[in-house]
């Protein structure tokens, strides 16, 4: 690691990062040999020969990243530091990544599809899951494809971002490993299971619809259309195509909790879910509304009556759209427990049976290395920011 100050240590620890990926032969170098070897293992997993023209293209790579004279990671880390200082430093990048396209772009059709983009940087360490879901969140138009400017600036503002950004994920998920997670998980997990409502494992869109059905029933009102649709708008928000398995939501949410500004920006979030639970459409939850809600859960009502309480934080017997919004943002990133662990009903006891699973998380989310999401309503998942 490389002297220095407060405003590029972020940034250092980044090409830190990618730079020991990319070593693949682990001897404290890259060389024209380790990108010439990614390559060839890119080709691999995506079924191809290894061309001598693919290799021309990769040893084109490496002298445009690493270059000669630059091969040690502290002459390369500096070098890239000098470089983030330029003020025309994103359109140079972005140009010498179109360079890479030409390696990832293995069908020639001038953008990256999900197999290319697994196959490029499965050599580097990265598993099939975290490869499919750092491609959702770095695919910001969400048409399932990166065009060469969304790929490019993918690669650039990975190498050059000075502050946290969904970029972080360019090479894979990567979360810091000086935070402890472990409560914020163990919520997560909690809360994961009792949307499960198939019990199938997975969160999906039918499952919030379930949801959104039983809570109109257990407020005797009809399901309408406009139910369907704002129900529907939520799973988008809180999940969201890609993250229906435990493993990819929870890594999803725990990124999202790294990102600056998180707190407010999920608080926005969480007063359009509102909508949801605001059955009378009078722009408060009631209590009734409240236990309709988290009923279907599996929450009874004197839980939801005590919930209720403690989330009332003005005890006038409402929640506002504020007191909501912060409920269930708190609920959501806190990692120190809170009143706001009870938003779902009165945590009492909470199961540490699955230790081991939370440090299975751990593990996987790569403490070693680093990083990972988020969004708003309409754009993607909550937390895919897009």
């Amino acid at each position: 690691m490389t002297d220095a100050d407060a405003d590029t240590k972020f940034l250092v620890t980044k090409l830190d990062r990618i730079f020991h990926m990319k070593d693949l032969r682990k001897i404290g170098r890259v060389d024209e040999q380790d990108f010439v070897e990614w390559g060839r293992r890119a080709a691999r997993f995506s079924g191809l020969v290894f061309s001598e023209k693919m290799e021309k293209n990769w040893r084109n790579a490496w002298e445009a990243f690493v270059g000669v004279g630059y091969e040690t990671k502290t002459l390369w880390i500096r070098k890239m530091i000098d470089f983030s200082k330029l003020s025309n430093k994103y359109e140079i990048s972005k140009a010498l990544n179109l360079m890479m396209l030409k390696c990832v772009d293995v069908n020639k059709d001038g953008k990256i599809l999900l197999p290319e983009f697994t196959a490029f940087v499965k050599p580097l360490g990265v598993t099939d899951e975290d490869a499919r879901t750092s491609f959702n969140i770095i695919d910001v138009n969400q048409n399932g494809a990166l065009d060469e400017m969304e790929f490019a600036e993918s690669l650039a503002r990975y190498e050059l971002d000075l502050e946290r950004s969904v970029y972080d994920n360019a090479y894979g998920f990567w979360i810091e490993p000086i935070i402890d997670n472990t409560f914020l998980i163990a919520k997560l997990t909690r809360i994961f299971d009792m949307m499960d409502l198939q019990e199938h494992g997975r969160v999906g869109e039918r499952d919030f619809l379930t949801w959104g059905r039983r809570a109109a029933g257990s407020a005797g009102v009809k399901f309408t259309d406009l139910m369907g649709k704002r129900w529907k708008n939520a799973w988008t928000v809180y999940i969201g195509p890609g993250f229906e398995t435990k493993k990819a939501w929870i890594k999803k949410m725990i990124n999202y909790r790294n990102t600056d500004g998180s707190m407010e920006i999920f608080k926005g979030i969480n007063q359009s879910i509102l909508k949801c639970v605001d059955i009378d459409g009078d722009g408060i939850c009631s209590l009734s509304e409240f236990t309709a809600f988290v009923e279907p859960l599996g929450v009874s009502a004197q839980d939801a009556k005590m919930s209720f309480e403690i989330i009332d934080k003005d005890g006038n017997g409402i929640l506002d759209q504020m007191e909501f919004a912060e409920a269930l943002s708190r609920y959501y990133l806190d990692r120190e427990r809170s009143v706001f662990e009870n938003v779902f009903g009165v945590w009492k006891n909470r199961d540490t049976s699955h230790e081991d699973d939370l440090e299975d998380y751990d593990d996987d989310m790569d403490h070693d290395d680093i990083g990972e999401a988020t969004t708003s309503e309409g754009g993607g998942s909550c937390c895919v920011v897009s």
